[in-house]
């Protein structure tokens, strides 16, 4: 198990300065996760438009 905590309290306007996220997309791309679970999962974007 990772535990992925890099951008806590970073906006979420822009994936530049979050290479927690930047990781996160990169092993899912790579197929090197195969579950990802998360709490408030939403904060992930901006708007709910966005996450969806």
């Amino acid at each position: 198990m990772v535990v992925i905590d890099d951008d806590l309290g970073r906006s979420g306007s822009s994936a530049v300065t979050r290479p927690g996220f930047q990781r996160l997309v990169s092993e899912v791309s790579l197929r090197h996760v195969g579950l990802v679970l998360g709490i408030e999962i939403s904060r992930l974007a901006r708007s709910g438009r966005d996450f969806y």
